[in-house]
């Protein structure tokens, strides 16, 4: 190619360079961010032991055993505001021989539920453990009460129980915790 006509392609270049469109940038839109973030997190597990349920010194039954987990991340401002939905997922493996019933109790700082879920696991038998799912999604307006608490008391109830009861009922959690958040200039 002779320099003269690499000049005049260099020439059209920055030619056309210059006068391509351009769209206009409109600051007032670029403020308005959102980001829309998806956290997994452990939640709570358990082993309880047939044995749980019954006192062999008053040769009486438990029919319920309870226990309480801090989440001081629930009742958070910045949750309160941005949280669109709650995903629990509750994977139960029993080996006792009686069927559960599981409340989820979400308690604020006096003990008040400002949310409750249950479910029913079902009966094990003695070598053979069965599986229960349980998920439960809370969504907006709900959510609100959720982020109300900031511990979770768990209450597992046997109909009931005697001093032959033997197994295990094991339980293993997740949360999944979808948010909005968006910038509020």
């Amino acid at each position: 190619m002779s320099a003269n006509l690499q000049h005049n392609a260099l020439l059209f270049l920055v030619c056309l360079l210059f006068t391509s469109c351009v769209k206009d940038v409109d600051f007032e839109e670029a403020e308005e961010i959102t980001i829309t973030p998806i956290i997994e997190a452990n939640l709570v597990f358990f082993d309880i032991e047939a044995t749980r349920f019954y006192d062999v010194e008053t040769d009486t039954p438990i029919l319920s055993v309870s226990d309480v987990t801090e989440l001081p991340f629930l009742d958070d401002t910045g949750t309160q505001e941005n949280l669109l939905e709650a995903e629990f997922t509750f994977l139960f493996a029993n080996s006792i021989e009686r069927e559960f019933v599981v409340d989820f109790e979400f308690l604020d700082d006096d003990g008040v539920i400002q949310y409750n879920t249950q479910t029913t696991v079902n009966q094990g038998f003695s070598g053979d453990v069965r599986e229960t799912e349980f998920i439960h999604s809370v969504v907006v307006p709900e959510t609100l009460n959720l982020t109300m608490a900031n511990r979770l008391r768990i209450v597992v109830t046997i109909p009931s129980s005697d001093a032959t009861l033997q197994g295990n009922l094991v339980m293993q959690s997740k949360a999944t915790f979808y948010f909005e958040i968006k910038d509020r200039d």
